[in-house]
């Protein structure tokens, strides 16, 4: 996927605290990553990024997941990947008991293929462990 593609990494960040900015740039970063492994269909890598050990019934829906967006990306594969926005907030109560969230974050894409224009994310939820991949873009 890396041959063509061109990533533009014109940050849009809206007021980001300084103690954030590492934390924007490796999150940027690995959401960029996501779009090798997702052209690569590595499921592996994909089970990797969850905060918890997944169970069977998971691993089959991450599978549907990562494939879904495999196909999605094979058909109209990016030309140009630009991130629009950085942002923080504090983590449902659901995600806090399930997986221990303190944080969430998300970071805003916007994606140009030939034939298309699209809006997409990728989110991660920080534990004592560190970020994890939530959603693939």
């Amino acid at each position: 996927m890396k041959k063509t593609k061109a990533i533009s990494l014109s940050l849009a960040i809206l007021v980001s605290p300084v103690a954030f900015a590492e934390s924007d740039a490796q999150l940027t970063q690995r959401c960029l990553d996501t779009f090798d492994k997702i052209a690569a269909n590595d499921i592996d890598w994909f089970l990797a990024q969850m905060p918890s050990t997944p169970s069977e019934a998971q691993k089959k829906q991450a599978a549907r997941v990562l494939q879904r967006a495999h196909d999605k990306f094979q058909n109209h594969p990016p030309q140009n990947i630009e991130v629009k926005q950085v942002s923080y907030k504090a983590p449902s109560k659901a995600k806090q008991e399930r997986f221990g969230a303190t944080n969430e974050a998300r970071v805003k894409l916007l994606i140009e293929s030939e034939m298309r224009r699209s809006h997409t994310s990728c989110k991660f939820l920080k534990t004592d462990k560190g970020w994890f991949l939530s959603s693939l873009p």
